[in-house]
């Protein structure tokens, strides 16, 4: 490749009331794959791992093209882990009620996606997802708790509108995002079922250095659904819950962040939100409601992509939660 390229390697550290205190490492290297291309955002390759302290590892790459004055948006993906972690599930009383219940998942995963620019700042493009997994559940009752090893294979559509200055660090603009996952026999999978999945992002610069931020998200399944695959909410959805607690057919969130540029390569970040997990868009109420608040701090470490790495510290119902991160949540 050629043009100037840059490498940033950050360790990092984390605890999960599942996992324990994990150490993980991301490497990424930034750079232009034609240097007269002055229009395309950089190009990134990625590899990252960790290791837990309950012996959950998990390691991967990410590739990243942006081609041809970015017309062209390609993505190719790879991982593989063992996942030591839990499920929240309602027990009948005599079961004594609603609990964690632990599980291993040994997992292989990957993705190829591509878009091509179709109008304006429209995205119009085709995705494939494999994934194999092999779940045990650490629950004694008097059925199958091993899963066999399956495979869940999809191809799906891509629709993106995409007008932000900048990907890496968004000042103003606009991101829409909607795919379908279709996973069928005839692909290649061992259950038939859907995901659905749309997100908004709205960015705007209205002083400067002073940035305000909003995102809302949704990710619907249906047909028959694997556990490896239900809706789950996970940090970079709503921050402040225990990965994997909140488990159901769809999940949905809204939540908006102040960012503020107040010294330098330093800038603060508060963000508030709320989310939902649910079976049917007809259960969503205020009883249901998960709320989300926080503070974070983060410090540029490239400038040219802007690149941050920071800290955040989430509240949310009754939890709460501590994460350091490599760019923003959204």
């Amino acid at each position: 490749f050629g043009g100037r390229a840059q490498l940033a390697a950050v360790p990092i550290p984390s605890y999960n009331e599942s996992i324990g205190w994990s150490i993980g490492l991301a490497v990424a290297g930034f750079y232009n794959v034609n240097t007269a291309d002055t229009i395309s955002p950089q190009s990134v390759t990625a590899l990252f791992g960790f290791n837990s302290e309950n012996k959950t590892w998990a390691a991967g790459a990410i590739q990243k093209f942006q081609l041809d004055e970015d017309k062209w948006r390609l993505q190719f993906g790879g991982a593989l882990g063992e996942i030591n972690f839990q499920a929240y599930a309602n027990l009948p009383d005599w079961m004594g009620g609603g609990t964690f219940i632990d599980y291993t998942s040994d997992m292989t995963f990957a993705l190829v996606q591509g878009s091509r620019l179709a109008w304006k700042r429209l995205y119009l493009g085709a995705k494939y997802r494999y994934m194999r997994s092999r779940t045990v559940f650490d629950i004694d009752l008097p059925i199958d708790t091993e899963l066999e090893p399956r495979v869940f294979s999809g191809i799906g559509a891509i629709a993106t509108w995409d007008s932000r200055d900048n990907i890496f660090y968004t000042l103003d603009g606009y991101y829409v995002d909607f795919w379908t996952l279709w996973n069928r026999d005839g692909t290649g999978s061992d259950q038939d079922y859907d995901i659905y999945y749309f997100e908004a992002r709205g960015f705007h610069e209205y002083r400067k250095k002073h940035v305000i931020a909003a995102r809302i998200h949704s990710r619907f399944t249906s047909g028959d659904v694997p556990f490896e695959d239900e809706s789950v909410f996970y940090y970079i959805d709503l921050r402040g819950y225990t990965d994997g607690r909140y488990r159901a057919e769809q999940r949905h969130t809204a939540q908006a962040e102040y960012r503020w540029n107040f010294y330098k390569r330093w800038y603060g970040v508060g963000f508030g939100g709320v989310g939902w997990s649910v079976d049917e868009v007809s259960e969503i109420s205020w009883d249901g409601i998960l709320p989300s608040v926080g503070l974070g701090v983060r410090w540029q470490m490239i400038s040219d992509p802007p690149v941050n790495i920071g800290i955040d510290y989430a509240w949310g119902k009754e939890e709460n939660a501590i994460y350091f991160r490599i760019g923003e949540a959204f």
